[in-house]
């Protein structure tokens, strides 16, 4: 008996449409007292993340005290004037959270996640730890000793090295982005507790504040819980917001941090590059997109797929109040360093200097558009970005237009932002490995003198 044969249906691939608008969920501005209440309301499950920001970051942290406002709010719960670290502990428990605080260059926020009907406890203990931390000697060093330590353990880590030199070798050890936003072993050994106190008294007040709740809540009731957590909370003068200047010309050479008898090397290439309210903002996403960040960037296809030095490439922009830093990298072979190197810096000049085909911008641009969507699942992903308007300036409608924004890139856009954030006399160039073997050849690429750099 003959098998039956088997009929294959095949269907056309539908054609995808362009993005279409992304929905932002809608802010209700309020007000408890002096500070400033932002809701974005979302009813899909009954939890609430509620989200204290504040309007000062790393970059103002005192010029030899390197780590202060990330050691400030890492220490928030170590006790109050009236709580024991403990006593805070338990409240959390109760209420079944846990704190997150968190120190970034333009801003700091104490954050917690909780069920919508204990929104009232949840304030009362960011609310408490914001006006009357204490920094109990005991706990505070504790604190600190753990900071000490992670730093020393970093020492370790090629690609953490690789990216504290690369900052200073873009900035200069003596710029806020030229130093580590959690601090040096040296800075950080000399935070006191006054210092943190000071640092407390200063910037943690409503006028350099806002609270973001993003979840199921209603105007009325997070208005009400707001004020009663923290409307006499009385401002002192406030200081005004730091910005980073404008950093050195760098000089051409590259830093080598040695590595003796290390199999790879980790790569740096930086740049000086553009403020979070840029106007070229959106061609160098684009920009950075097709360079090195996602997967299918031609730096990934060049040194992974083609050439076989690495597991993978990158590049980013760090978006700031003040021009962040660009950077591109790898972990790459060591014999294969300066081959690398040349690699990158070919794709790098390549960006500025071609027009790119349009159908490499068309998919860069709804991967981009497409991928808004994910940064909305969450209420935490909401608040963020509700916190990325308000510390940035950006509008209320800011996300309305974002895709928009993408789509009206240009390929001569991308290369003309790419020629003049990456020129090439503009570069800085990180190697962390082993000299012996890589010196040599890193003198050979004709970029500066090889000099010695070593890890902080």
């Amino acid at each position: 008996m003959k098998p039956r044969s088997l009929t294959r249906r095949t269907r056309a691939v539908p054609a995808v449409g362009p993005p279409g608008p992304i929905p932002f969920p809608a802010v209700t501005p309020l007000q408890a007292g002096s500070l400033r209440v932002l809701l974005a309301r979302r009813r899909t499950v009954p939890i609430l993340d509620l989200h204290l920001v504040f309007r000062h970051g790393a970059t103002d942290d005192p010029v030899s005290l390197a780590g202060c406002a990330s050691l400030t709010a890492s220490a928030l719960d170590a006790g109050t004037a009236a709580s024991s670290q403990n006593d805070i502990a338990r409240r959390l428990e109760a209420i079944g959270s846990a704190l997150a605080t968190q120190t970034a260059w333009d801003h700091s926020s104490i954050g917690v996640r909780v069920l919508s009907d204990r929104l009232e406890p949840a304030l009362d203990i960011i609310a408490e730890l914001a006006r009357h931390a204490a920094f109990p000697e005991t706990e505070f060093e504790q604190r600190r000793q753990l900071r000490i330590e992670a730093i020393l353990q970093e020492r370790k880590e090629p690609d953490i090295i690789a990216g504290h030199a690369i900052a200073r070798a873009i900035f200069g050890s003596h710029h806020p982005y030229g130093r580590p936003n959690s601090g040096t072993h040296d800075s950080v050994t000399a935070i006191t507790r006054d210092a943190v106190r000071s640092f407390h008294r200063q910037h943690f007040c409503p006028a350099r504040a806002f609270l973001i709740a993003a979840g199921d809540t209603d105007d009325e009731a997070l208005e009400r819980a707001a004020t009663r957590a923290f409307g006499e909370w009385v401002t002192p003068p406030a200081l005004e917001t730091a910005s980073a200047p404008d950093p050195a010309r760098i000089r051409p050479c590259i830093r080598l941090v040695d590595r003796p008898g290390a199999p790879q090397s980790e790569i740096r290439i930086g740049a000086v590059g553009a403020e979070r309210a840029s106007s070229d903002y959106f061609p160098l996403l684009v920009l950075n997109t097709m360079l090195g960040g996602s997967f299918t960037s031609r730096l990934n296809a060049r040194l992974r797929e083609e050439r076989g030095f690495t597991y993978g490439a990158f590049s980013r922009f760090a978006f700031r109040r003040s021009r962040g830093p660009f950077v591109a990298g790898a972990a790459v072979e060591a014999g294969a360093t300066h081959l690398a190197i040349a690699d990158c810096l070919d794709v790098i000049h390549t960006m500025g200097t071609e027009i790119a085909e349009e159908p490499e911008i068309d998919r860069t641009r709804r991967y981009l558009s497409l991928g808004l969507v994910h940064g909305l699942e969450t209420n935490a992903g909401v608040a963020a970005r509700v916190a990325e308007v308000e510390v940035h300036g950006l509008g209320p409608a800011y996300y309305e237009g974002y895709v928009a924004g993408i789509e009206a890139v240009t390929a001569e856009q991308v290369r003309e932002v790419a020629a003049r954030y990456l020129d090439r006399d503009g570069l800085a160039y990180v190697v962390v490995g082993d000299g012996a073997g890589v010196r040599r050849e890193l003198e050979g690429l004709g970029i500066g003198p090889v000099e010695e750099e070593h890890a902080i």
